[in-house]
């Protein structure tokens, strides 16, 4: 039994999968149906790709048009919702447009009035729904003001680290860790013998400190500079 290692880009980040296994191609098989899963996401959500869902619902922003969508779109709102009312409206994926306001090329720093400019086109509670009986979920939404935008990176990459640790779960093996970015997907099969789940443990360095973290079924985000021993 060893571990074996895929790593790729995906939404503009760098991604990592995992498995441990006796096989070399059982865990390629296992890797590429994870990678895959994350790929599915991002040709859905990805900003900088013209024939994504994203950039539908942007491209028509201000123009009326409804957007159809489905459950996956409509319950990762959903989430998104949820998340913007429990912050009071510091997680919001209309905000990525204030990004607009600063040069980072030439370093130039946005001005107070750079952002205020953009700032009418911030606001969840500003994107429209309605019931669509011909939309696979059953709602259409549009963003109602042109220059608006929806970026779902805030949470999509999440989803996708959570998505690929799903995929792996329905495969027969003991261990396995999905890293997108700085978020940790663990999935965990059951030994076909002892019947038991199989924990991960990996340490965290952070600064001069070593923490020891174990995760079961769930996903760690983990923010600023860090070492994950696994």
């Amino acid at each position: 039994m060893q571990f074996y290692r895929n790593h790729f880009r995906a939404m503009g980040s760098p991604c990592q999968i995992r498995v441990y296994t006796e096989s070399s191609s059982l865990a390629q098989k296992w890797m590429d149906a994870a990678q895959a899963a994350i790929r599915r996401l991002e040709s859905k959500y990805s900003r900088y790709r013209p024939d994504t869902l994203t950039s539908r619902l942007n491209a028509t922003a201000g123009t009326g048009e409804w957007v159809p969508v489905d459950d996956e779109t409509h319950g990762l709102c959903e989430m998104a919702k949820q998340a913007f009312m429990l912050s009071d409206g510091l997680f919001d994926l209309t905000a990525g447009v204030l990004r607009k306001a600063w040069d980072f090329k030439s370093g130039r720093i946005a001005t107070q009035a750079d952002i205020d400019a953009l700032l009418p086109l911030v606001g969840w509670e500003q994107i429209e729904w309605k019931r669509d009986s011909q939309a696979p979920s059953g709602w259409s939404m549009r963003l109602p003001l042109r220059g608006m935008e929806l970026d779902f990176g805030g949470i999509v990459k999440e989803y996708a680290a959570d998505t690929a640790a799903t995929t792996l779960m329905t495969f027969d093996l003991s261990i396995a860790l999905v890293r997108h970015r700085r978020d940790l997907g663990g999935a965990w099969g059951f030994e076909t013998r002892v019947a038991r789940i199989v924990p991960l443990v990996w340490f965290l360095f952070n600064k001069v400190r070593w923490r020891r973290v174990a995760i079961m079924n769930a996903i760690l985000n983990i923010m600023g500079d860090d070492i994950v021993i696994f």
